[in-house]
């Protein structure tokens, strides 16, 4: 039972530290530890397959969160608000 604890704070610890690149196995271990009959993974999305999900069910403004990048009207912002403090 002690291993099984072990186990999950280490997948806790690298989602907290945004390392996903065994998240498909850590995914079935946390539902075999549920018991769920449904929902295991095929394996790991590819980029494309990343952003067609995001698209098909958040919408296209929250394809950015794949790079966690700022999304261009904040850059834009930013940008203006730089150019007014430089004046």
């Amino acid at each position: 039972m002690t291993h099984d604890y072990l186990q999950l704070g280490g997948i806790i610890e690298r989602w907290e530290q945004a390392i996903f690149d065994e998240i498909d196995k850590e995914q079935d271990v946390l539902l075999e530890e549920m018991y769920a009959a449904i929902g295991f993974s095929n394996g790991l999305a590819t980029r494309a397959e990343e952003e067609l999900f995001i698209l098909n069910n958040f919408g296209g403004e929250y394809v950015y969160t794949m790079d966690l990048e700022p999304m261009p009207e904040e850059v834009e912002q930013k940008e203006d608000m730089n150019t007014d403090t430089e004046e």
